[in-house]
């Protein structure tokens, strides 16, 4: 069934069947129910995509994670997934393997068929956000960025709290396992060094420059060789895989 054949029974222009269907306030009540009565007969229903694009919304969020089987990732999908369902709008899910090109391959993948995009600690390069932000608003998440809305995460307190805390136990050399080289684990390095160095306690830190349960493992050993009596990860994932180790 076409459009065309709707406008026939109607006795208007395909084009006045596609506003009534797109902008019904832009046509007359009686014209309107004539077309919408005409529709009902032939069991005509406008293409779902083709009224996004007229109205300018696709009724879709993006959301771009570095890594979907993160633990973290999956929280922050979830939390998003339930907030867009209950405003209507479905949301689509990718995940870049902490890959700054394939993110951005991604967002823009996604970019032109959203109304907005979110992106998870990430980790392309500031221009790129110019490109895609001309597509569709976008928010980042753990990042700051200039002109762009941003959801931040306190580390430092947290941070500051574990080493009072092993201080306080007697422990007087800690490490730090660095994490990728995101807000996250630079904020957290920060409150790292700022507390080792108020308390007088004397710092290590190594980089694994990695965020999974791997990583913690592999760095099990280095930790044991440094002498240190205590460690702090940079999450919980490789701070399992220390323990595991």
């Amino acid at each position: 069934m076409s459009i065309r054949q709707v406008a026939a029974l109607a006795g208007v222009s395909a084009a006045t069947v596609s506003r009534v269907f797109s902008q019904p306030d832009a046509v007359a009540a009686e014209t309107r129910n004539r077309v919408k009565a005409a529709a009902d007969e032939l069991g005509y229903s406008p293409n779902p995509v083709a009224r996004s694009l007229a109205r300018g919304r696709t009724g879709n969020l993006g959301i771009v994670v570095p890594d979907i089987a993160n633990s973290f990732s999956a929280v922050i999908a979830n939390a998003v997934q339930r907030e867009a369902q209950r405003a209507g709008y479905a949301l689509f899910i990718a995940g870049s393997n902490h890959r700054p090109d394939e993110e951005y391959r991604l967002a823009r993948a996604i970019a032109a068929q959203v109304d907005g995009l979110l992106m998870i600690t990430p980790g392309m390069p500031d221009e790129r956000f110019e490109e895609l932000t001309a597509i569709t608003p976008v928010v980042v998440f753990n990042r700051e960025l200039d002109g762009l809305p941003a959801t931040l995460i306190p580390a430092v307190d947290g941070m500051t709290q574990a080493v009072e805390h092993l201080h306080a136990l007697g422990h007087r050399e800690i490490v730090y396992l660095e994490g990728p080289k995101v807000y996250s684990n630079e904020m957290r390095l920060r409150a790292f060094r700022a507390a080792c160095d108020r308390l007088g306690v004397d710092r290590l830190e190594i980089d694994v420059n990695d965020h999974r349960f791997s990583a913690g493992v592999r760095a099990g050993d280095l930790v044991l060789a440094s002498g240190a009596t205590a460690v702090v990860a940079y999450n919980d994932e490789v701070a399992v895989g220390v323990m595991n180790r």
